[in-house]
């Protein structure tokens, strides 16, 4: 639906596994605002994709915490009600966790709700749990629809069926009745692809049956069995892999889960079809706009949202703060079998033979750390930055790699004449054409035609038209070495992490995976920031009258003198200093790092 698209929305997302709500909601527009889930490994699989902690328990669940939101959806455990299961409805106490979702329910008055639970619900001691269910959503002012949907009816080859109680709160509601606007469940449209042609094997049956946590080897006969098939012609035993339940729960094939097989496989068959979840999103949203929900009715339901409040360690030492977080993510995929551009990650190590280890850590213990036990980890993991002269920030199975964090990260860090020129012999280039752009810059400074800093899409520009002389410089500061020395290490890969400076609650990560870009070689991304890159001419490191008048001579053809913007005193500036602007973060998709895996 095109129109929903364009909508913004919020959502809180409980009991959330790994996140099949999300995964839909945000490619309608919508925006996680609190996520709550007790299954660790599948909290660490919602941080490696979307970039949100979720609170572990939602009894500990702080009412005054929890944010305005348009929409809660809850996929509340469904063990209880379940055909395969022992049925003991509320007196498990896996359903006990529904009581604290009316709470919230009775507090937040959210506007709209969505909640999925197992076919097997509907006819429980002949609907009487059902009924209870809808009668406490009713006694807190929700009108509420309900309907079984099949995954197969909505274009993907599983047979899973799942209940759905869609419920709106009656202050958003009209009050004319019959209301003009009544909510209608998606309907039910074409099978895309066969069995046999979403896993590209040949089967014997069109559709597959239900993916579930448990049964998972039963002999191909037992009524347990759901991941067994027979091949044909070769009458040969399949069973389903991990990645063959991703693409039947129809996630992307770059979807990755945190954890053991096992516990990846459980994290798969708790999950809803995000086909399902797609198409009830659609509709959620089609119905709130009729209602003029987001025209009119939605301001009154708006409130301030609580401010999550960064780390004092982190405001205060992004760059090194930032590094050592994707160190200790990257020793997290190394425990929970997480795939990388660079495969499974065997060794991890701050420089050669300074192995980076701490086989206890996990994305989800990662980010529950307080900043003394972040500290600790750090340094017990050996994680702290390596006294070593290298370029590059980390080694992965033996390659090095250059970690870029910042918000408009330098390339070349203040570096003037006389070190160019000890890197210019050393790429055998010569220092007239640096001359020329210097004079250039200097000139169009001096006649306020630019300021300070020059954007290199600038048409004014004197460097955008010396790329190729420009490209070896570039790939020697990124890879090889500084104005001082060559490395004793060097990269041969960027990983180039866009910074997230602001979130809601949930939404701590500066530095999280899913915003993680990875660029191969050095050519790839020099020809990628080119046109972002930002040019200038500083006074630091340049020590001018420390000098003897030899190295004067040498850094004289680029010193000029400018009035500092602060103090207005004249300052001499003759340091090159090249950095990214932050606008060039706009078009990566096509280098994420964990898209880089297949």
């Amino acid at each position: 639906m095109q129109h929903s698209q364009q909508i913004q929305f919020t959502f809180i997302d409980l009991f959330s596994g790994i996140g099949s709500f999300h995964y839909s909601f945000k490619q309608l527009g919508g925006e996680c605002v609190l996520a709550c889930d007790i299954d660790s490994d599948a909290n660490s699989t919602y941080i490696l994709n979307y970039g949100v902690l979720p609170y572990e328990n939602i009894f500990d669940l702080p009412m005054e915490q929890i944010p305005y939101s348009d929409l809660l959806c809850a996929g509340f455990p469904c063990q209880a009600f379940s055909n395969i299961g022992l049925k003991k409805a509320w007196k498990d106490a896996r359903s006990q966790v529904f009581f604290p979702v009316l709470d919230i329910l009775k507090n937040k008055k959210i506007p709209c709700i969505l909640f999925e639970n197992v076919e097997g619900l509907m006819n429980l001691k002949k609907g009487q749990e059902l009924r209870q269910i809808l009668t406490s959503l009713k006694d807190l002012n929700y009108e509420c629809f309900w309907k079984v949907l099949n995954c197969s009816d909505y274009g993907i080859p599983q047979n899973r069926k799942r209940l759905f109680i869609v419920g709106f709160h009656e202050s958003i509601l009209q009050k004319k009745s019959p209301r003009p606007h009544q909510f209608e469940f998606p309907p039910k449209t074409n099978l895309k692809y066969s069995l046999s042609e979403i896993l590209n094997k040949n089967f014997n049956q069109k559709i597959a049956r239900t993916i579930r946590v448990g049964g998972r080897n039963s002999p191909l006969n037992d009524r347990h069995n759901w991941d067994g098939y027979t091949l044909f012609p070769s009458q040969t035993e399949y069973r389903l892999s991990i990645q063959d339940c991703i693409l039947l729960q129809n996630f992307k094939t770059s979807f990755q889960l945190c954890g053991c097989q096992t516990s990846q496989y459980k994290q798969l068959g708790n999950t809803i079809p995000t086909n399902l979840s797609f198409v009830l999103g659609e509709q959620i949203i089609k119905y709130l706009d009729n209602i003029k929900y987001f025209q009119t009715k939605r301001k009154k339901f708006r409130k301030s949202n609580p401010q999550i409040q960064y780390r004092a360690y982190l405001r205060s030492n992004h760059g090194e703060f930032g590094e050592y977080m994707i160190k200790a993510q990257l020793l997290c995929f190394q425990n929970q079998y997480i795939r990388t551009p660079f495969g499974d990650i065997k060794r991890l190590e701050n420089a050669p033979n300074q192995l980076i280890q701490n086989k206890k850590l996990t994305l989800f213990k990662l980010y529950q750390l307080s900043d003394s036990e972040l500290v600790h980890c750090f340094t017990k993991s050996n994680i702290l930055k390596s006294k070593s002269l290298s370029k590059a920030d980390v080694f992965i199975n033996d390659r090095g790699v250059s970690i870029k964090t910042q918000n408009n990260p330098a390339i070349i860090n203040h570096t003037h004449r006389q070190n160019f020129l000890r890197v210019l012999e050393y790429l055998n280039l010569n220092i007239q054409t640096l001359d020329l752009c210097i004079s250039e810059y200097h000139r169009l400074r001096q006649n306020n035609h630019i300021g300070e800093d020059i954007f290199n899409s600038n048409p004014l520009s004197p460097f955008k038209k010396y790329k190729s002389y420009f490209t070896p410089i570039l790939k020697y500061f990124l890879f090889y070495g500084s104005g001082r020395s060559i490395s004793n290490h060097s990269a041969e890969s960027i990983l180039f992490v866009k910074s997230q400076s602001k979130g809601s609650i949930g939404q701590i990560f500066r530095y999280s995976p899913h915003n993680w870009y990875w660029f191969s070689n050095s050519q790839q991304f020099i020809d990628k920031i080119w046109d972002y890159l930002i040019f200038s001419l500083r006074d630091k490191g340049l020590n001018y009258e420390k000098k003897n008048c030899d190295s004067q001579k040498i850094l004289e053809p680029w010193v000029q003198q400018y009035k500092s913007g602060k103090t207005q005193i004249l300052k001499k500036k003759g340091c090159l200093h090249v950095r990214l602007h932050s606008s060039f973060t706009m078009d990566l998709e096509n280098y994420k790092f964990l898209d880089q895996c297949f």
